[in-house]
């Protein structure tokens, strides 16, 4: 009884020590835009046009060409009880993600039998900073994905586990929704069934094989259907892909794979986009600073062993010496392989949310290494030095909340900049990419438009006749009194649609009027917003 204690203790207090981790300073960095693409739907669609993308029989299905409503449909009743906060918006991810750990607990214990060795992993992901910042704020987005992965795969162990078929029926479903989140789904998808074939190729007998077969071949149909369905009710669905023989194509790929692969592992990947924290950063101590130097090349060797076990497995496989758990390592391997090749020909797939479909599978599979290779003492030093990397790279994220000036994106000012338009009357013109989600869900009114688009989606900055065609747009038979215009003043932001705002008021003979400037902590100029006037 006692033992049984402790045993949960040792799975359910790390579990809670990431839900601390990831629910530190929740309110920093500022709400950004894609981080509540999903919301507007939420929140009873305040309006029509932003992140709707496509309605069935008058129900919105995707809220953009290539991520369905799941998500939307998720928080309805969230936003309902707890309203539209940083609260609401990020703890119910943060809760997911708790159970998501639980699962792979759940799954490489079944996989490798060895408790210890789940428990290694289990400590290295709940102190993974990647994964820690980017559920809390979940873009990509990454929560439910990575949830739909792993539960999948529980599915899959347990019926390999007691040959229930029942197991088996909530598969297709389970992957049809992580499909249904985010189109990209289908690499982890295709990975995981044709991964499978080859786990039970060399686990069962032949008779279970049939079935098995059976059963990820009717998926597979099922979910290629759905995939096809999918496109063909939001056309663009789909990003264009290249077979990669153009030279500098691979070239680039390559070192997508290792920038993200090293930027994943050690956090800085996220911390750049959400902080623009750069290496100097990580020594805002000399404690910090030498631990991030020390282990600096910790991912390399991450990836030798890898790369040399993997092979070493191949070899064992073949010369038939290999257990049960070397299988499953083949299986989670072959999972990194098969999405690997899918983000290497999608042309499109170069963000770090696009790589972040190979975890936790990659760290599973180097603590498996290292325990098979060097045994339980070098695996409980490993597990440490990996733990105080972590820990030491997601201090600099936490120095960063409470010291540094965020990406203007991911600015909190934006919440200043809500309130103090709410209960202004008219029209708001935004000249850039940014704000738009915030100021909508924020204010829960439909006064915002967005200046760099056209009415039919084209990006202003591109056409041949910009300015010509933002007057149409946004000011042609409208009260100049009833017109503002909310300019992102950041260094950071594209500076063409402010450029064409200022030719479009020479060419018209407009005067700017300054209504109001918003300022980051450090005085950074953030945000203004403009009136016009005739000359």
């Amino acid at each position: 009884m006692t033992n049984n204690i402790w045993r949960y203790l040792s799975i359910i207090l790390p579990i809670l020590l990431f839900g601390v981790l990831a629910s530190l300073f929740l309110d920093r960095p500022g709400l950004q835009t894609d981080e509540i693409l999903f919301a507007n739907l939420s929140l009873g669609e305040i309006s029509h046009t932003t992140y709707i993308a496509r309605k069935i029989g008058g129900i919105t299905f995707f809220v953009i060409s290539y991520i369905g409503a799941l998500k939307s449909w998720i928080f309805v009743p969230i936003f309902k009880i707890f309203g539209f906060n940083y609260f609401s918006v990020r703890i119910p991810m943060i809760l997911l993600s708790m159970i998501s750990l639980l699962l792979v607990y759940k799954a490489v214990n079944i996989s490798f039998k060895k408790p210890l060795l789940a428990w290694f992993i289990l400590m290295a992901l709940v102190t993974e900073s990647t994964f820690i910042t980017m559920v809390r704020t979940d873009v990509g987005p990454i929560a439910i994905e990575y949830f739909c992965k792993i539960l999948s795969i529980l599915i899959i162990f347990k019926y390999l586990q007691n040959k229930k078929p029942s197991n088996l029926y909530f598969l297709p479903i389970v992957l049809a929704l992580g499909i249904f989140n985010k189109i990209n789904f289908i690499w982890f998808s295709n990975a995981l069934l044709f991964s499978s074939l080859l786990l039970i190729f060399l686990l069962e007998t032949k008779k279970e094989r049939l079935t098995l077969v059976k059963w990820l071949g009717l998926t597979f149909l099922f979910e290629f259907v759905l995939f096809i369905g999918f496109n063909k009710l939001n056309p663009g669905m789909v990003s264009s892909s290249n077979i990669g023989i153009d030279l500098e194509f691979i070239k680039t790929k390559i070192q997508l794979f290792y920038y993200f692969g090293k930027g994943i592992f050690d956090g800085t990947g996220f911390y750049r986009i959400q902080y623009l924290i750069s290496e100097e950063t990580f020594g805002y101590n000399s404690l910090s600073k030498g631990i991030y130097q020390t282990f600096f090349y910790l991912f390399e060797v991450f990836l030798t062993v890898f790369i040399i076990y993997t092979l070493l497995i191949i070899r064992k496989i073949l010369k038939k010496q290999n257990d049960n758990g070397d299988i499953y390592y083949l299986f989670f391997v072959s999972i990194i392989l098969f999405i690997s090749a899918q983000i290497f020909v999608v042309e499109n797939a170069r963000n770090l949310w696009h790589f972040y479909t190979l975890f936790p599978f990659f760290t599973i599979c180097v603590f498996y290494a290292v325990y098979k290779l060097f045994g339980t003492k070098i695996s409980w030093l490993f597990s440490v030095v990996v733990i105080i990397y972590n820990l030491n790279n997601f201090s600099t994220y936490v120095y960063a909340l409470t010291n540094k000036t965020p990406n203007p994106f991911w600015s909190n000012k934006i919440n200043e900049l809500a309130e103090y338009v709410k209960p202004m009357k008219g029209e708001f013109v935004e000249l850039d990419w940014g704000m738009s989600t915030q100021l909508l869900c924020s204010t829960k009114q439909d006064k915002f438009k967005q200046g760099f688009l056209t009415r039919k989606g084209e990006l202003m900055a591109y056409l041949d006749n910009p300015e010509e065609v933002f007057y149409r747009e946004h000011l042609e038979n409208k009260e100049l009194k009833d017109l503002y215009f909310i300019s992102f003043q950041s260094k950071l932001a594209d500076p063409k649609m402010n450029i064409i705002f200022d030719k479009m008021i020479d060419k018209k003979g407009y005067q700017k009027v300054l209504v109001k400037n918003f300022y980051e902590n450090d005085k950074t100029l953030i945000y203004s917003i403009f009136r016009l006037k005739k000359g």
